[in-house]
């Protein structure tokens, strides 16, 4: 590029898909380096590198076969198969989007063998030894990234949280323990260092048996680009929804239940999630109610409990939140009783008081609904059973989730992965576009373009 040899953008491209699939290519001793030490050597400037990596200056010009938008180059190896007969990487084209992460999915598919045309994840293709543990450990760290704390409970008691750092999934080691998803000794194998966190991790993960909440209001948010799972409050002040759509789905969690933390499941009272930091002091303020109306309304004369529309005939509850919040149990899975927090059909509800029969035939007019949701993935405003009807099942959690999208931003990320090559595939066959030998010394091979009939899956 300083001598003119080769154009500037052409030439940042080439380097930002050297660094993507494993670093700077040193053309005289064949190897490829860090991009620290490539700057050291003379092979990038400071310059270049910090373009690299600068939002505002290096745009995305890797087109993305499917849609045709471009991208940078480590989001396309991301989105790569790994296949087993030629130890190269595939990119997925067409319809099915079969590598693409998903909350539905345990772990995505990363591995193909295009003879069978078998799809495996990773930790199947290692269990059938269709990858060696080298290879396996590289392709589960683009999907995972365990980390292991130590926590303690309100009681002071200690115990091991594995946590992934990508998608925000955690397990309880001694939970999976008392729940025999896992043995002692599995666990002291991990303990003695024999297995890594990843490997520890991916049988966690392989081991959970959840099943769909269908009475689960929306847990949290999920980003499809990152398969990253995103509490409410967290995701408002990200901005990847409005503060409004953050407070209502606030609301139905708090008037079912309780506050969800997405990434065990599990649910916390308002004081609780406080001290979680899963909602503010603004918030708890505003859901306060939603609260009472799961728990029970104390009748200020006669100290017993009330439903949310008694509550609201004596003026103790809001009558529009009441409302609300009735809806939201409604389109759960049922009126909840706030004596014995059981699921009640609409006729039961209104024989126990829970609810009058004017506003039950309201609450079954779906014309009467308020679009109060803005989807965070559209923008269109839904009503809360629309919400609903959108989210996906957390394979994790059995929780729903509703899709967000990531905001727009340009740069590529600081990223040493050791992707190889990036291929592409349509209904038939296997197309190299760019080929990288996958080795510990990995060299530059020469771009070329091959063909290789393969057994479509139908």
């Amino acid at each position: 590029m300083e001598a003119r040899l080769l154009e500037r953008q052409k030439g940042k491209n080439i380097l930002e898909a050297q660094i993507a699939s494993g670093g700077v290519i040193d053309p005289v001793r064949s190897v490829r380096v860090p991009p620290e030490i490539a700057v050291q050597l003379g092979l990038i400037n400071n310059t270049v590198l910090k373009f690299l990596h600068e939002p505002s200056s290096n745009a995305k010009c890797f087109q993305n076969p499917n849609d045709r938008k471009a991208m940078y180059y480590c989001d396309l190896l991301k989105m790569c198969l790994f296949s087993v007969n030629n130890k190269c990487f595939l990119l997925p084209v067409g319809e099915r989007k079969i590598s693409s992460p998903s909350a539905e999915k345990s772990h995505k598919i990363s591995v193909v063998d295009i003879r069978t045309g078998a799809e495996m994840t990773s930790y199947e293709a290692y269990q059938k030894n269709c990858v060696d543990k080298t290879t396996y450990l590289e392709l589960s760290k683009q999907e995972f990234n365990w980390k292991e704390s130590t926590c303690f409970d309100s009681c002071g008691n200690s115990f091991l949280l594995l946590t992934d750092l990508k998608t925000g999934v955690q397990f309880n080691i001694e939970e999976a323990l008392k729940q025999s998803r896992i043995d002692r000794a599995l666990v002291d194998r991990y303990k003695e260092g024999l297995i890594t966190a990843n490997e520890f991790g991916d049988i966690l993960v392989s081991s959970s048996q959840t099943n769909k909440d269908l009475n689960s209001p929306i847990a949290g948010f999920w980003l499809s680009e990152t398969n990253e799972r995103i509490p409410v409050l967290k995701a408002s002040r990200k901005n990847l929804v409005d503060r409004i759509t953050a407070l209502r789905c606030l609301e139905a969690q708090a008037s079912t239940g309780g506050i969800i933390d997405p990434f065990t499941g599990k649910r916390y009272s308002i004081s609780e999630a406080l001290q979680r930091e899963l909602i503010d002091d603004g918030c708890a303020k505003q859901i306060q109610q939603c609260e009472l109306v799961f728990t029970g309304i104390i009748h200020p004369v006669r100290k017993t409990i009330m439903s949310a529309i008694e509550a609201m005939n004596v003026n103790a509850l809001d009558k529009e939140m009441g409302v609300r919040c009735l809806e939201y149990q409604y389109l759960t899975g049922g009126l909840i009783d706030p004596k014995s927090h059981s699921r009640l059909s609409m006729e039961d509800a209104i024989k126990n008081g829970v609810i009058d029969a004017i506003t039950a035939t309201k609450m079954k007019d779906e014309k009467l609904y308020v679009k109060f949701i803005t989807c965070p993935k559209t923008k269109k405003k839904l009503t809360y059973k629309e919400a609903l009807e959108r989210a996906i099942f957390d394979c994790h959690t059995g929780l729903r989730l509703l899709e967000a999208a990531q905001p727009l931003k340009t740069g590529i990320s600081n990223i040493g992965t050791h992707f190889g090559p990036l291929f592409l595939k349509n209904t038939s066959s296997y197309i190299i576009l760019y080929s990288f030998v996958l080795s510990k010394n990995v060299m530059l091979a020469l771009s070329f373009f091959f063909q290789y009939v393969c057994i479509a899956k139908s």
